[in-house]
């Protein structure tokens, strides 16, 4: 993996290491890493303070899991994702679900793209534009070969490497923090 992209999200306080300062790029991203990653993805991007977010999640339903850890994040000052686990469970974020949260959160257009080359991703499923368009935008270039393998756990690398390319695309920057109500009121 890439130390000088992983650096360079540290040194931005967008991604941390576990308790003892190291990053381990090959564990799975949990739940609790995604959100305080994305939040302070955020935060970093937009100047944005973490009380301010939480009229800005709307992109996903309150009954979705990231609503939930966001909010006690948001309440917690993101102290409770780094307990002890009495809060949540450290449960695995599958590649399926970092693309759908960060899709979602920055708006990608899941309408314009082009054929989907993954053959384990049916091209007219309920997903497939968003996937392809996260291909498209380079969010998946980690990835070789033509299987998405959607179930399979995101590493803290791979995670790593999708925020890097929001952030410093052409597509990132400004689109981080729409909510789902602003696109709808620009359509």
């Amino acid at each position: 993996w890439d130390r000088d992209m992983i650096n360079t999200l540290a040194t931005m306080e967008v991604i941390e290491g576990r308790p003892d300062g190291k990053f381990y790029p090959e564990e799975f991203t949990t739940r609790s890493d995604l959100v305080a990653f994305t939040l302070k993805m955020i935060q970093q991007t937009n100047n944005c303070p973490l009380e301010e977010l939480s009229g800005k999640l709307d992109f996903l339903p309150r009954t979705h899991w990231f609503s939930k850890y966001a909010q006690v994040a948001i309440d917690t000052d993101m102290k409770a994702l780094y307990g002890d686990w009495q809060t949540f469970k450290p449960e695995y974020v599958s590649r399926f679900d970092a693309v759908l949260v960060l899709g979602k959160l920055c708006a990608i257009d899941k309408e314009k793209h082009g054929l989907l080359s993954y053959t384990d991703i049916a091209p007219t499923g309920r997903y497939a534009g968003l996937i392809a368009a996260a291909k498209e935008n380079g969010w998946l270039d980690f990835i070789s070969g033509n299987k998405f393998e959607a179930e399979r756990p995101i590493t803290r690398a791979e995670t790593a490497y999708i925020l890097y390319q929001i952030i410093y695309s052409s597509t990132g920057n400004s689109a981080i923090l729409t909510s789902s109500r602003d696109q709808e009121l620009k359509r």
